[in-house]
């Protein structure tokens, strides 16, 4: 039993309330004016997280990176986690119904993976496929299977990719805005938005998170968090450049399961071993620490004194 989630009474009054939260607001406040006094001392509505810290009810994430570097594996994970109500690589979430719309893909490779992926979950996770017909700026709310949609009232709905939603200017800043508004205005403020998007190839040593985008920065000024996935040695590194209502979560190393198409955390996730290496060594110096870490980890030297940062107390 997830701790976070504690005993099964409570989980369904925390469901209870939540589903309550979200009829009566979203993590927008209708706009007004408050006096301090007021902000001192009222109650604002709260929604619940969805993912513990990161991802509010009605929030929105963006999962960014280049083409192969398996951000569908990882929402897949994530969906399946969320549906289930299980850590996601070691977050806590809270139970979730959700809606995966997969437009990047062929129905039939689509049907593929989930024949494969016996993990998923065989409820609160549905499936998106076939072609839209039109961009989601020309989609109608009263069309067929936006409805059938709303009528599942997902909590989170997760959109595979941007890049097939629209044929708008990409450099254009207003675009984001765009795309982002036409999906609230058919799903409502209430589900949690999980967008996909694919940016330009980069080599792992000179990626600029400015650069990495394809288009205006914008896709991402608009959303609660930002995980942006690398490629880091045949396996994946997940960091957040953005993370508006937390404290940074820090880098993971991830990797795909061969067999189960699974993404788990890596054995040998360099996190881990920074971990390992203070404790076994608690007054190592800076220099030691990055010396050490680039070593047994093969890690950039960029990325060593940002766990560095995390984790050495002594600078010399």
């Amino acid at each position: 039993m997830n701790a976070w989630l504690a005993s099964p009474h409570e989980i369904a009054e925390y469901e209870q309330e939540y589903r309550l939260q979200q009829r009566l607001s979203s993590t927008r406040v209708e706009q007004s004016v408050f006096s301090v006094p007021e902000l001192r001392t009222g109650a604002l509505p709260c929604p619940p997280f969805i993912i513990k810290d990161w991802l509010p009810a009605g929030g929105m994430l963006l999962l960014y990176g280049e083409d192969g570097v398996g951000k569908s594996f990882v929402a897949t994970t994530l969906a399946s986690c969320l549906a289930e109500g299980r850590d996601f690589l070691g977050f806590e979430v809270l139970r979730s119904k959700v809606v995966y719309i997969q437009i990047d893909m062929t129905p039939a490779l689509q049907q593929d993976r989930v024949k494969k992926q016996e993990w998923l979950s065989d409820e609160n996770l549905f499936f998106v496929l076939g072609d839209m017909n039109r961009w989601i700026t020309q989609t109608a709310p009263e069309e067929a299977w936006v409805k059938r949609v709303n009528e599942l009232k997902p909590d989170v709905i997760i959109f595979d990719t941007l890049r097939q939603l629209h044929n708008l200017n990409e450099d254009a800043s207003s675009t984001p805005g765009i795309v982002y508004r036409k999906a609230r205005s058919l799903f409502g403020n209430a589900p949690a938005l999980v967008f996909l998007h694919h940016t330009r190839k980069e080599q792992p040593e000179q990626w600029n998170v400015k650069q990495g985008y394809r288009g205006s920065s914008a896709w991402r000024a608009d959303v609660d968090t930002a995980i942006m996935l690398r490629k880091h040695r045949g396996k994946i590194r997940m960091s957040f450049p953005k993370h508006r209502t937390c404290e940074d979560p820090g880098e993971q190393v991830l990797e795909i399961n061969p067999l189960t198409l699974n993404v788990e955390v890596a054995a040998d996730d360099p996190t881990n071993a920074a971990e390992a290496l203070i404790r076994a060594n608690p007054d190592i110096s800076r220099k030691d620490f990055v010396a050490m870490l680039r070593k047994e980890c093969g890690v950039s030297q960029s990325w060593a004194y940002e766990l560095a940062e995390r984790f050495v107390v002594r600078n010399t």
